[in-house]
């Protein structure tokens, strides 16, 4: 298993808070949690009102809502590792390791939908689920191309 959170070194790159820049739709964001957060409004927010609170305005009730943020959010994602040619190496190099986005038992519940507590298994680990999927497409993508050679 392949366990990260925004503190952790080894694995921080995974992060939406990495200090990885992206361009999304038109303007220049610090990392994803800005970005994804930033999709929210026609006119871009202030980056320094943005942080880690970020999640809590995409947690919605329905599923076809989730998806929705989901979908964007994996968007964001895959710009993230086309920007920064080496995260995809790197997401790569994890095989088929399960990657948890590790939260503490304490989270909020939107925290815990997108990660998921080691100590008590709580939690959804969506955003280590959109990695894994990322992961696989890429897997998929290499393998196709070997074949073709």
């Amino acid at each position: 298993m392949i366990t990260f959170n925004q503190a952790n070194k080894n694995n921080g790159w995974l992060s939406i808070w990495s200090p990885h820049g992206i361009k999304f739709k038109n303007n220049l964001w610090p990392n994803c949690a800005h970005a994804w957060y930033g999709t929210r409004y026609k006119k871009p927010p202030n980056r320094n009102k943005i942080g880690a609170l970020a999640i809590n305005h995409y947690i919605k009730d329905s599923e076809e809502q989730n998806e929705n943020i989901l979908h964007i959010l994996e968007e964001i994602l895959l710009i993230k590792i086309n920007t920064h040619k080496i995260l995809k190496d790197y997401l790569l190099s994890t095989g088929t390791f399960e990657i948890v986005f590790s939260v503490s038992k304490y989270d909020t519940s939107e925290r815990k939908w997108l990660g998921k507590t080691i100590e008590t298994n709580e939690g959804e680990n969506m955003l280590g689920k959109l990695w894994m999927r990322i992961r696989e497409s890429l897997t998929n993508k290499y393998d196709e191309y070997k074949l073709c050679k």
